[in-house]
């Protein structure tokens, strides 16, 4: 291939119309980003791509991709996209450790299809965690279970989860 030839293949990688282009560094510009939010979503969540998806996981990791999918998360109002962009949040094997109170604020808050991914990502964190960050976290969780009613069954058992999980990771003093 020539330089003319690969000039003309590099400028088709951008037409909007061929491809969905994502842009996973965080100093893209707001219209950059809300495109790659919007094009992440859809290569997640569309099933015609869903021979693509183990590929784009991949990249995701690799790419540092995960500030990408927790907005995503965020600015998502349909539960069951939402829920499938909270389960590539595990399923891309990324640490989230550093968003615990999202994900708990999920298991808290969320549709119980969003909880139940949410709590899937929580058990998945491998850690390290900010010592106050923990203990407000668990704190929370127990709350939650001290004062959660019958119709809360399901969400009870994705917190209770959560919560005993967490407590493994805070260092008991010894006697």
């Amino acid at each position: 291939m020539d330089s003319t030839e690969n000039k003309s293949a590099n400028g088709e990688y951008f037409n909007k119309e061929k491809f969905h282009t994502i842009f996973v560094k965080s100093g893209a510009s707001s219209e950059n980003k809300n495109e790659s939010i919007a094009n992440l979503t859809s290569l997640l969540t569309d099933p015609t791509n869903k021979e693509h998806k183990n590929d784009i996981l991949k990249l995701l990791k690799e790419h540092d991709g995960l500030h990408l999918l927790i907005d995503a998360i965020s600015k998502n109002k349909k539960e069951h996209l939402k829920s499938i962009l909270v389960a590539a949040c595990w399923e891309s094997d990324c640490n989230c450790s550093s968003h615990l109170s999202f994900f708990v604020d999920l298991i808290l808050n969320a549709p119980i299809l969003v909880c139940l991914e949410a709590a899937t990502v929580v058990e998945s964190m491998e850690g390290p965690f900010k010592k106050d960050e923990l203990s407000h976290t668990i704190s929370r969780l127990e709350e939650f279970l001290s004062s959660a009613t019958n119709a809360e069954k399901e969400r009870i058992v994705f917190a209770d989860a959560a919560c005993t999980y967490l407590k493994g990771f805070q260092i008991e003093p010894l006697n």
